[in-house]
C-alpha cells in the first residue's frame, strides 16, 4: 500500500473541513482583530483591556464580532483553495522526497 492510497481523502469532504476549521478559528480571533482596529483608528493608547470594556460598555458582546460576516464570506473560498492546493501537492512532494532519500 503506498502513500497515495494511505492519504487518499474525499476532496469535498477535506475542503468541507478544512473550510470550517478556519471559520472556526476565524470566530474565535476576530474579536482581537476588531480590537486592535478600534485601537488603531481612535489612536487609543490607554490598553487593550481598557479599549475592550469601553467597547462591551458602548456596544455590547456584538461589538466584538462587528464586520464577521464579509470576512466570513470572504476567507472561505479562499481557505477551501489553499487546503485544496496543499493537499493536492502533497503527494508530488512525498514522491519526490522518497527519491532524494529524506
Amino acid at each position: 500500500m503506498g502513500y497515495e492510497e494511505d492519504m487518499q481523502l474525499d476532496l469535498k469532504r477535506l475542503l468541507v473541513l478544512g473550510s470550517g476549521a478556519y471559520s472556526c478559528v476565524t470566530l474565535l480571533l476576530h474579536p482581537l482583530n476588531v480590537l486592535k482596529t478600534t485601537m488603531q483608528a481612535n489612536g487609543e493608547t490607554a490598553g487593550a483591556i481598557h479599549t475592550a470594556a469601553k467597547l462591551y460598555l458602548t456596544h455590547g458582546v456584538c461589538a466584538f464580532y462587528r464586520g464577521v460576516g464579509p470576512v466570513l464570506f470572504g476567507a472561505l473560498p479562499a481557505r477551501a483553495a489553499y487546503v485544496g492546493a496543499l493537499e493536492s501537492v502533497k503527494p508530488l512532494v512525498h514522491r519526490i522526497g522518497a527519491r532524494v532519500g529524506l
